[in-house]
């Protein structure tokens, strides 16, 4: 009898293993959410909205078909604005084959936002080969790509800056956000960043892909380096900061996720109260 129930045992934990890793390759990495986050502001003017999507990872695990997905997803949403926060490509060299740029490009202008479209380099459009197309492809897209560059928009009441990647590019982190208003930083790794550029009210990251496999502890172990603290969601930086980091679209190295379902994250952001003196 105890025989009986051991391998009944057995066989039950090998399906529960099966299984979960059939969802994690296929169930999980095909789904698409959206992630709403209210950032209350004290430096913000007016209510308005960031779609944020990032580490689309187009290649051998990525295609057409999904970025198309993401681009139909904020087109519901009508933002205001949208930023990508690198990693387009997984490995440019290896898949360039496999990827119609032109495609990619109309699909990016599709796209659209009444205060612009901006995106910031990550390591992997620096390294793999896609430093050669990433800035003309996201050109074509209608995306204006900041490379360690500020730019003002008045009419959100904001400046916008953009760093280098942190790991193979060259990032400036005394870039000078110096304006009236709100100040945004898009980085793609979020630990440089949050400890190094103090003058951000906010900052948008991607990179971690939240580990890939949301497991407690095992996530931890995955983030990719780069990272610093910060898997996924919103961190408080102190008085009147936050981080918002995205878990992105694809996948890298390992084509699966778990407990981490593809995101695109819609900011709400709003005025807040100011802390007493």
């Amino acid at each position: 009898m105890f025989r009986h129930w051991k391998g009944l045992l057995a066989a039950g934990l090998a399906a529960l293993v099966g299984g979960t890793a059939c969802w994690a390759r296929f169930g999980e990495t095909s789904r698409l959410v959206l992630r709403r986050e209210e950032v209350a502001l004290p430096a913000a003017a007016r209510p308005f909205t960031i779609a944020l999507f990032s580490d689309t990872h187009l290649g051998r695990y990525g295609d057409a078909r999904s970025l198309r997905r993401v681009a139909a997803l904020i087109g519901d949403q009508q933002p205001d604005l949208v930023v990508f926060a690198g990693d387009f490509f997984d490995a440019y060299r290896r898949d360039q084959e496999l990827l119609d740029l032109d495609e990619l490009a109309a699909i990016l202008a599709e796209i659209e936002a009444p205060f612009g479209k901006y995106a910031v380099w990550g390591n992997h459009d620096r390294g793999g080969g896609a430093h050669r197309v990433y800035g003309e492809l996201m050109e074509r897209g209608g995306f204006t790509l900041l490379q360690n560059q500020a730019v003002a928009l008045p009419d959100l009441g904001l400046v916008l800056g953009g760093l280098d990647d942190a790991l193979l590019g060259r990032p400036d982190f005394s870039l000078s956000l110096e304006g009236e208003g709100l100040r945004v930083l898009v980085a793609h790794e979020p630990g440089p960043a949050a400890e190094q550029v103090p003058g951000a009210h906010l900052i948008l990251s991607g990179h971690t892909h939240g580990g890939q496999l949301g497991l407690p502890l095992v996530r931890d172990l995955l983030l990719p380096p780069g990272s610093g603290s910060y898997a996924k969601g919103s961190y408080p930086l102190g008085e009147e900061r936050s981080l918002q980091v995205t878990s992105g679209v694809g996948v890298t190295k390992v084509p699966a996720r778990l407990f981490d379902p593809p995101e695109v994250v819609l900011l709400q952001i709003v005025p807040g109260q100011k802390s007493p003196s």
